[in-house]
Parts: structure tokens; sequence; C-alpha cells
């Protein structure tokens, strides 16, 4: 027996045949059996909105997967900065830092040889094709 549940025109049948299913939001189109009683999905929802928790700080609290907390909170913002240790931070930075570095020797080392490759119609060809194929795909364009 298909169930029903509420969708965001109305009420809909879900496709996971069986008979006690909800959303995952208020108006969602997640459809998920119920395995656990309703108040503990509200009071995963209450958590994140009025005491700004974290999907761990809720399902450590609640006793509930991970999982099966995100599908009740995940149409809800977190409402507060990440909480990051001093050392978080700091390694954080220490990482970009290095990058950074590496990043800009990089991009001296080619314009340094630029010169040389250009004047290559193997490199030239390569440049062309990389920019006609890959770069397109590449969300860190410059």
């Amino acid at each position: 027996m298909a169930a029903r549940c509420r969708g965001g025109a109305g009420w809909r049948i879900c496709s996971s045949g069986r008979d006690a299913s909800i959303p995952s939001a208020s108006q969602g189109n997640i459809c998920s059996v119920v395995a656990y009683p309703a108040y503990l999905r509200e009071r995963a929802r209450e958590l994140r909105v009025t005491k700004h928790l974290s999907l761990d700080e809720i399902a450590e609290r609640l006793a509930l997967p991970k999982t099966t907390v995100y599908y009740w909170i995940v149409d809800l913002p977190l409402g507060r900065p990440r909480r990051w240790s001093q050392g978080q931070r700091k390694g954080n930075a220490s990482m970009q830092n290095r990058w950074r570095v590496l990043r800009e020797a990089a991009y001296a080392q080619g314009v340094a040889e630029w010169d040389e490759l250009v004047v290559e119609p193997t490199f030239r060809d390569f440049v062309a094709l990389y920019v006609a194929e890959v770069a397109p795909m590449s969300s860190d364009v410059r």
C-alpha cells in the first residue's frame, strides 16, 4: 500500500510503499518513514532554531543518528558562526598561507617560462585545448 505524504501542492502518494510517511520539512517534498516519534523531530528543529545547535550536537543530545537529524533540520540555518578552536583557526590560516605561497610560486614560474614555451606548437595546441575543454568546468577561473 502506498503512503500519503504532504508535498508542496498538497497530499500525494509516495513511492515508498509504506503507510506511515511524513515530509521532512513543513512544505518539503522528501517523504521519510516514521521510525521515531514526531516529538523528537519537533525537538530537533526547536534545538536548531532556539539554541543554534549543530547537527552533531543535536544528534548527540537526542541520541539519534546524524542522517536522521540532518533530514529533519536541513532547511534550518545554523544561526551562529561556527565554533572553531584557536588551534583550528591557526591551522587553517597556516594551511591557507602555505598554499598561497605555492600558488604564487607556480604563477611566477609560468610567467618566467612563458616566452620559451609559447614558441612550441605543441604547447600552444595544449593551451588551446585546455582552455576549450577544461577551463569552463573549473570553478576557480581567474
